[in-house]
């Protein structure tokens, strides 16, 4: 076993004491615990440069990764998992269970066990009546597992994130028919889709905590004449669907979430995923829903979360991992953006996000105060928030993620907080949630009138289910679109109401994004088709005689100077063959192909070289046999977290993964006319040596990040 001296911190452990807990001892040596070791990757940068590239196209140009593709490019590896089995039977822990695909191993052991092996010391508090196991400073592994363990969830239980599901000061725990709206008066007042249900579509629930009861979900969606929603319910590694029977506890927050869900999209699978309320249960409910192979969700709500400032670094990248892949399977992440205004419930005089949704992976869902007439026509909305209301709309300005460039024209407004900072700016969207035009639920057997950002998550997940059943196709990552001035249509902007340190005003908002849905409108976006792609074709007359994009029929001159659909500006001469030294790879000058243009004359509308000109800075590495990138400059800024290494890759020398992408709606030619992996796969099949050297290449380039997220599979 190594020693204290060759063990390095896990980057971003480092836990706190809780908060107002009180000391109560230590754990027994032999309690038996179990943890979630997350290890890195394949091709990290892979999978983040083949996300970002998908989210700049429209969704019907998007070709999605299954998830038995997505675990061979971006699972963990196997000699990964195998060094991780050692370090375990040598500290005496047992594996449980190993899930590539979210790169985790479940393990199991003594307390003592496990302190030895993470270099650690667990104790005991006390919060009210509950007791936690708790830790403090970083974690340690030995060293030759620093560059592969990404994070230790499970040695700390102590309660993690709250459901964000409010109740009225006006209605107290009282029983109040009658008041509020229906769900289906909501779906109606945000015009959703009228030719759809959700059909055909799965929509996954995360739970922490509560359970449901059958016999309430009869009784109200027999109430709203409508068959009851298929629900199906999933424990996870401890996780129970266990109602507590209390209106005040978490049942509220399992019953709002599938009721509104199942009323607003009545053909949709519902599937509830109940984990334990601890970093440990969040990140693996997250997991198991997104990488459920049998039951394959399309849309996931989230209607816990708990402020930044609250959760380690490890935990926060482990969630946004997630989400980042969840993008690359097609599956939009719904987050509730907390009930709590712009403090999210702290009293440390600073503003704060709540995470899930500051991620810039999730849809962040902000709260409005609803008014319609009886017949379910909108008059008016507001942001929720204010003196007299019971609760106000999370939101502001994330101090741990940087603002995504889909922001920057929006205006995001600076941090309220000393230092200004600028980041990433949450909500993006909003729905009702002040429980004051509260939702009309049953909840252990009793009316209730719920309200909270938790509402909102379920009505966009269900009005996404609906979307997908329309467009054909699941949407997935949602904010590069919605962002798009194309969208503005879409939405109902919100302009009167407060959150505590951010107003609504026209236009984008910290207290509710981008406003609420207007569905029909925003189908019609999502539905957008795919834009017309250039044919592949070779080009006889290239160094290597690669495949690369050809003209459309009718196109016109490309006017010199201006971008080309998808590239970096055109520039007039360096691509461009010089009279007077001409290429090796052209006819010569004095006897021009009666089928290329001369050298001298080139034509103003196909110059001689497919090669566009270099954007890039300088690199490091030997010059590349292959043309630069076509990708622009990416719109995500860096993650926040340190990066996360990858093994080594078959990439030949010379060769850099791309790393930038394509405008939105724009890119490399989609599969059917050949995507990039297509050009990549003639390219290097062109100037490997070996057949073992073209697969080597093939499988680099296109592992650390194919435009499209097809894994080369076009």
């Amino acid at each position: 076993m190594s020693t204290a001296k060759e063990k390095l911190t896990i980057p971003g452990s480092e836990r706190s004491a809780l908060v107002d807990a009180k000391a109560a001892g230590m754990p027994r040596a032999i309690e038996r615990i179990e943890a979630t070791v997350l290890l890195r990757s394949r091709f990290a940068a892979g999978r983040a440069s083949a996300a970002e590239a998908m989210s700049h196209r429209v969704p019907a140009a998007r070709h999605y990764l299954q998830r038995e593709e997505f675990e061979q490019l971006h699972g963990a590896g196997s000699d990964d998992v195998a060094k991780i089995d050692h370090f375990a039977a040598e500290n005496g822990l047992h594996a449980l269970g190993v899930d590539l695909a979210a790169r985790t191993v479940r393990l199991a052991g003594t307390v003592e066990q496990f302190e030895a092996a993470f270099g650690t010391k667990l104790s005991r508090s006390r919060l009210g009546n509950h007791l936690f196991r708790t830790r403090t400073g970083p974690l340690y592994v030995p060293a030759e597992l620093a560059s592969i363990v990404q994070g230790v969830f499970g040695l700390d239980d102590r309660p993690q994130l709250s459901p964000h599901v409010s109740v009225s000061k006006a209605n107290g725990a009282e029983n109040h028919q009658g008041r509020g709206f229906s769900a289906l008066d909501v779906a109606r007042a945000y015009h959703f889709p009228m030719d759809t249900d959700g059909s055909r579509q799965t929509i996954a629930i995360i739970e922490l905590g509560g359970g449901l009861r059958r016999a309430d979900l009869k009784k109200y969606f027999s109430g709203l004449g409508i068959s009851t929603a298929e629900v199906s319910a999933v424990s996870v590694n401890g996780g129970a669907d266990a109602s507590t029977g209390k209106t005040s506890g978490p049942d509220s927050e399992v019953m709002l979430d599938i009721e509104i869900i199942g009323a607003m999209a009545p053909g949709a699978r519902i599937v509830v995923y109940f984990g334990r309320n601890t970093s440990k249960g969040f990140v693996d409910a997250i997991n198991a829903a997104i990488y459920d192979r049998a039951r394959r969700p399309s849309v996931v709500s989230i209607s816990w979360g708990a402020p930044e400032s609250a959760w380690t670094n490890q935990a926060m990248r482990a969630v946004d991992d997630a989400f980042q892949a969840a993008s690359l399977l097609g599956i939009t992440v719904c987050c509730a953006s907390g009930d709590r205004g712009s403090s999210d419930g702290l009293n440390d005089g600073l503003n704060h996000v709540d995470f899930p949704a500051s991620s810039p992976w999730a849809l962040a869902c902000g709260g409005t105060r609803l008014k319609t007439s009886g017949a379910g026509r909108f008059i008016s909305e507001t942001a929720w928030g204010g003196s007299r209301a019971s609760g106000a709309s999370g939101g502001g300005v994330s101090e741990v993620f940087d603002l995504p460039s889909w922001q920057a024209h929006v205006g995001v407004p600076v941090s309220a907080n000393n230092g200004h900072r600028r980041g990433r700016g949450v909500p993006d969207v909003a729905g009702n949630a002040d429980p004051a035009s509260g939702f009309r639920t049953i909840v252990d057997g009793k009316n209730r009138v719920l309200g909270g950002t938790s509402a909102v998550a379920a009505t966009w997940a269900a009005l996404i289910a609906r979307i997908n059943q329309r467009v054909g196709t699941t949407v997935g990552f949602l904010n590069t679109v919605l962002y798009q001035p194309a969208s503005a249509n879409a939405f109902r902007d919100i302009t009167e109401g407060s959150n505590g340190a951010y107003d609504a005003k026209p236009g984008w908002d910290a207290c509710t994004g981008l406003g609420s849905p207007v569905g029909e409108a925003l189908a019609r976006v999502l539905a957008t088709p795919a834009p017309k792609r250039r044919p592949l074709r070779r080009h006889e007359g290239t160094k290597f005689g690669f495949l690369a994009e050809g003209g459309e029929e009718g196109e016109g001159e490309h006017e010199e100077g201006q971008p080309e659909e998808g590239g970096p500006p055109s520039k007039p001469s360096p691509s461009k063959p010089s009279p007077s030294k001409p290429s090796p790879s052209k006819p010569s000058p004095s006897k021009p192909s009666p089928s290329k243009p001369s050298p001298s004359k080139p034509s103003p509308s196909k110059p001689p070289s497919v090669t566009p000109p270099s954007v890039t800075p300088p690199s490091p590495f030997p010059p590349s046999p292959f043309p630069p990138s076509p990708f622009p400059p990416s719109l995500f800024p860096p993650s926040p977290f340190p990066p996360s290494p990858s093994p080594p890759s078959p990439v030949t020398p010379g060769i850099t993964p791309p790393g930038q992408t394509q405008p939105f709606g724009q890119g490399m030619p989609q599969a059917g006319n050949g995507c990039c992996c297509v050009a990549i796969v003639g390219l290097v099949s062109a100037v490997a040596t070996t057949a073992t050297t073209a697969l080597a290449s093939i499988t680099g380039i296109v592992s650390a990040g194919c435009c499209c997220g097809c894994g080369g599979k076009h």
